[in-house]
């Protein structure tokens, strides 16, 4: 009797240590946001990847992968510096890592050293600048070091701009808009051909102490804010570099960073309809590492211009990153990426819903139910 209670708790602890196990878990997880979301990175389903030393925008040659050798939505980055390439951009990135066993790295530049690229573009339009969304949502966990701002104590200080993440409609790849016939009425630069497009918003964080920002202004709380860059009118296409500015005040992040805690951020983006109409919607929601919403706004706004000839476009680019200027006295570059989404509908409700029962990173998954367990043994 003695033994075979022993062989079948020895049972019940291997299937455990199964299910508890971060390889085990975390594979799920990938899994389980799948069955929820339209596009899902936590990263752990991908080979630990490192880019090639160089400076500008890279499209070509190796891209991240899949476990098992396969392409990956992620089609480009961007180096403006020369990297640490030891460190891995998409891999193990230790107590940074969110979930799992990996997270991406992306850098600025600082003196903490150029742990990653400064960009990573992520596309999903199968060619066809008309394929995508209309009305996007795009979530993903951060984790900013307070380091990587410029600060005097515990406050933040005024910085020019710092970009975030791009969302962009109508591209046919990662770096080419439009179709060739559209591409030919534009002016032909590379912010709009390949970059940019015509229609796209740039978000930032800003340092404006809930006020419009100037450089005579330092304040110690960091806003959420947007900038509109949409087409022109006139008979042909082409790049304008006017914005539209909004700050998102009542979403701000800042005492997260000081904290040095992940947090969710959220974007929607629903274009206007017909385009020209003041109709469009841009939120944006801040989570904190429970999933408590901690900041969000909304705004009505026109996303497309009236052009000449209107452009049946779908939001299809996105990109996690940017630059950023003013940060001369901040010490670090250096930020992480996890759990990466693109859905048609709200995602970050759920995505911690999804959490909440196993704790951050740790999925709850039920046992097999054919497993015999020993609760009582005689």
């Amino acid at each position: 009797m003695k033994s075979n209670v022993v062989s079948k708790l020895l049972i019940f602890f291997t299937f455990l240590w199964m299910f508890v196990s971060p390889s085990f878990v975390f594979a799920d997880w990938q899994a389980t946001l799948s069955e929820q979301f339209d596009y899902v990175e936590t990263f752990d389903n991908l080979a630990d990847f490192t880019g090639a030393s160089g400076s500008g925008d890279v499209r070509s040659g190796s891209m991240p992968t899949t476990l098992d050798g396969k392409e990956t939505n992620w089609d480009y980055y961007s180096m403006w510096t020369t990297p640490d390439l030891t460190k891995k951009w998409i891999g193990d990135q230790g107590r940074n890592n969110w979930s799992g066993n990996k997270a991406m790295a992306l850098d600025y530049g600082g003196s903490d050293g150029v742990n990653g690229p400064s960009r990573f573009g992520y596309y999903i339009g199968e060619g066809d600048p008309a394929r995508g969304y209309t009305d996007v949502y795009a979530f993903y966990m951060i984790k900013i070091p307070k380091s990587f701002y410029p600060t005097s104590g515990d406050s933040f200080n005024y910085f020019g701009y710092l970009k975030t993440f791009e969302i962009a409609s109508g591209f046919r790849d990662v770096f080419s808009w439009g179709t060739p016939e559209q591409q030919a009425l534009t002016d032909g630069s590379a912010q709009v051909d390949s970059v940019y497009g015509l229609n796209f918003t740039v978000f930032n964080h800003k340092d404006c102490n809930y006020m419009q920002c100037t450089e005579s202004i330092y304040g110690d709380n960091l806003s959420t804010s947007i900038n509109s860059y949409v087409s022109g009118t006139g008979s042909d296409y082409h790049y304008t570099a006017s914005v539209e500015g909004y700050e998102f005040r009542d979403a701000a992040p800042g005492d997260l960073i000081r904290e040095d805690k992940w947090y969710g951020v959220e974007y929607r983006i629903k274009q206007s309809s017909p385009h020209g109409a003041a109709n469009g919607i841009i939120q944006t929601w801040i989570y904190d590492e429970s999933g408590n919403v901690v900041g969000e706004q909304s705004l009505t706004l026109e996303t497309f211009r009236d052009i000449s000839v209107p452009l049946n476009h779908a939001f299809n680019k996105f990109v996690i990153g940017g630059n950023r200027s003013g940060f001369d006295a901040a010490p670090g570059g250096t930020f992480y990426v996890d759990d990466f989404i693109v859905n048609n509908k709200r995602i970050g409700l759920s995505y911690f819903a999804l959490l909440q029962n196993g704790g951050v990173g740790n999925p709850v998954i039920a046992p097999p139910s054919q497993l015999n367990i020993v609760t009582n043994a005689q």
